[in-house]
């Protein structure tokens, strides 16, 4: 593998001599710190819009996009947010400002990229001029949250953690959620930066700028207010500098005038290849190493909680998604209590392992388990749901044997299966760990386990060192949900999903018959099929359009098809002039590869319209852009939930030529939680190009040819 730092030696003359000159300035005995300046590019890796397109994007909301394109094109961005804003209305145009960078967004995402080493780095203020939360929410989340967090308007904080170098962030230009103090459109920039007042924010600017050295990452650093700060500051004063981490432009004349531009304003360019924007977490870790900062707490484990999991409903698929809610749990009260006696249980340590069949309600019941325990001691856990990527971060900060928690832990492993190796390795360090501090409840869901065979039985150690994981297991052997059995229960979560569904439909809401009024109803809720609470909410949704008695005369896989085949339909009508096979194709493409971000669907939407020779009339740019709107999600699109639903789109779709719907039936049924395992593997976003694969056919059946 390449050295990225040695990358970043050759990407420019001057820049070996720039980066040895810092790491001596960090290392002396006397070392200056630097003070971080982040920019936009640090947001985009979470789906964050840059400037150009966010206000791009408003200018076609408002009719607005060739004064805009205008403006843009001339790097007028304070002149193109004011005609943006003027088009649209102050009103709308703070609330789009609020809904694309506001806490929302900011907390809802996966944090990405150079924004995690933001904390390592920085043992003083923070500076920005970014709307978002994403800085807050990393110190946060590493256990070294800001004193304050000062916006541009507030003067004595500003002083304040410019004079005691304590660690604030300074929000220079304002916060998306507040419109006060906010600087983007032409009018607040005159407004903020204008005229000679000694508590303005070009004063402050010269306050904060003086004596520190600022390390501008993820800015663009063309011509704005900001720099014509420190244009005139360097003509104030000799030897002042600051350093950049910036994007070699592609044209040498470009360059050229960049460079003198920036050494015009006393910043010293550290150029990276174009395009090469993942060399910037190398970088920033390699100054963390040089200067490690005092602020550096104890690793934090970081768990995703069941409302950052919760997206917004924009198709009927998204009521069956256990994180809304819609209906009460039901005929899990016995299977709740046991949990919340094993989580109060005396243990320091301990682990236990739910299963159930996709739908049976395990997510539900572990969300049930997280709202109690927060609502009977708020913010009294850590708590909320433990990713694979989360927990390989952390284990390479913190041996669990020595860990020291702060509070006692809740963690719900979904998709257990997945993380099979690294679950292996915790029980171990677990095990090696003294039988003290705060609890760590560990709580795994997965389809199918068992400590004879399969992901359970390698994620537990053999001989003495097996007897000691397995002790931590309560109770020792996986608990397996039961069906729910009782009819009224079955009829509550009937209910409710019919309801829902037909809210959202804004159609009428089709009635049960009365208890024991019609019998051939009593019968047919009996059977064990709808013993699981999604197959009641499938045929909650489906009723709505059908009738109950036809809903309930479908099994499981009858109404997964036909969900599946009302989404086809969905995806289709974003795009009316595709080929629909292209657009289920990429359906599929996206709920294999268990959701993709925004960069990886491009490059989806390029290879796959080549793969299978498919091809959207306006190009793979447009399909990329579609693709975005039809399977939405902050930063790119979700796959197609839930699983039962994915697993019929993928397997009984119209790309399954040749097939009977028996034939796709069998398949959908002999397939069920072939997806989990997919997803789990990630085999799409990391294996292959193309759903044309050899490997991929093999394992979709065949209907991907």
């Amino acid at each position: 593998m390449p050295d990225p730092l040695q990358e970043l030696r050759d990407a420019a003359p001057a820049n070996g001599d720039f980066l040895d000159d810092l790491e001596r300035r960090l290392t002396s005995a006397h070392p200056i710190p630097v003070v971080p300046f982040v920019g936009a590019g640090l947001s985009i890796p979470m789906g964050f819009p840059s400037w150009t397109t966010f206000l791009t994007r408003l200018a076609a909301e408002c009719g607005a996009s060739a004064a805009v394109a205008a403006l843009l094109s001339a790097n007028q961005y304070e002149e193109a947010a004011e005609a943006v804003e003027s088009a649209m209305g102050p009103a709308i145009f703070h609330r789009r400002v609020s809904q694309t960078y506001g806490q929302a967004k900011s907390y809802g995402c996966e944090l990405r990229g150079a924004v995690r080493v933001l904390p390592e780095l920085a043992p003083g203020p923070v500076a920005t001029t970014n709307f978002d939360r994403l800085i807050e929410r990393a110190f946060e989340e590493a256990g070294t949250a800001f004193e304050h967090v000062a916006w541009g308007s507030q003067v004595d904080q500003m002083r304040r953690a410019t004079i005691e170098n304590r660690p604030f962030l300074l929000k220079l230009h304002g916060d998306g959620e507040e419109r006060s103090g906010r600087v983007l459109t032409k009018s607040e920039y005159d407004r903020q930066y204008g005229g000679n007042d000694p508590d303005g924010l070009r004063a402050q600017l010269k306050r904060a700028f003086q004596g520190r050295t600022f390390l501008f990452v993820g800015c663009s650093l063309g011509a704005d207010r900001t720099l014509e700060v420190l244009r005139d500051l360097v003509g104030e004063s000799s030897g002042l500098e600051h350093l950049a981490l910036v994007e070699r432009p592609a044209e040498d004349a470009a360059f050229f005038a960049k460079q003198r531009f920036l050494g015009e304003r006393g910043i010293l360019p550290v150029w990276y290849p174009t395009g090469r924007h993942d060399l910037v977490e190398p970088f920033l870790r390699w100054i963390a190493r040089l200067q490690p900062s005092t602020r550096v707490a104890e690793a934090q484990l970081v768990l995703e909680t069941p409302a950052q999991r919760k997206h917004a409903i924009r198709g009927e698929l998204d009521l069956l998604i256990p994180y809304q809610r819609i209906t009460e749990l039901k005929g899990r009260e016995r299977d709740l209590d046991d949990l919340r006696r094993w989580v109060d249980s005396d243990r320091a340590a301990s682990v236990c392992v739910i299963t159930g069949g996709g739908g049976s309600g395990k997510t539900r019941l572990a969300i049930e388990l997280l709202e109690q325990v927060e609502t009977e001691a708020p913010g009294q856990w850590r708590l909320g749901f433990l990713t694979s990527a989360e927990m390989e971060r952390f284990s390479k900060l913190q041996n669990l044997a020595e860990w020291r928690r702060r509070k006692p832990v809740l963690a719900v492993v979904d998709y257990a299966a997945g993380s099979a190796g690294l679950l292996r390795m915790w029980l171990d360090q677990l095990v090696a760990a003294a039988p003290d501090g705060e609890k760590l409840r560990l709580l795994l869901l997965e389809r199918e386990a068992s400590f004879e065979a399969g992901w359970l039985a390698s994620a537990v150690s053999m001989g003495h060192a097996g007897t000691a994981v397995r002790a931590l297991f309560d109770p020792p052997e996986p608990v397996r949900l039961a069906t729910i059995a009782d009819a009224m229960d079955r009829r509550s979560v009937l209910s409710a999903a019919l309801r829902k569904a037909a809210e959202w439909k804004k159609a009428a809401v089709p009635g049960l018959p009365a208890v024991g009024a019609d019998p051939e109803f009593e019968r047919r809720l009996a059977e064990p099929v709808w013993g699981d609470p999604l197959t009641l909410m499938m045929a909650g949704l489906t009723a709505v359009e059908t009738g109950v008695p036809a809903a309930l005369a479908m099994n499981r896989v009858d109404l997964a098809l036909r969900l599946a085949g009302r989404e086809c339909d969905r995806v289709a009508g974003f795009a009316p002039h595709a080929p629909r096979r292209l657009m289920e194709h990429m359906a599929a493409y996206v709920t294999l590869s268990g959701g993709l971000t925004r960069e990886a669907l491009r490059r989806a939407a390029k290879a796959e319209s080549e793969a299978i020779g498919l091809a959207h009339p306006e190009g793979w740019g447009r399909l990329a852009d579609v693709g975005e709107d039809a399977f939405w999600e902050d930063g790119g699109a979700r796959a197609v939930e839930p699983d039962v639903v994915g697993e019929a789109l993928l397997l009984c779709g119209r790309g399954a030529e040749g097939r009977s719907r028996k034939d796709a039936r069998r398949c959908c049924g002999r397939c069920a939680g072939g997806l989990g395992k997919w997803r789990r593997r990630r085999c799409v976003a990391h294996r292959t190009s193309a759903l044309g694969s050899r490997r991929v056919r093999s394992r979709c059946g065949g209907w991907t040819r």
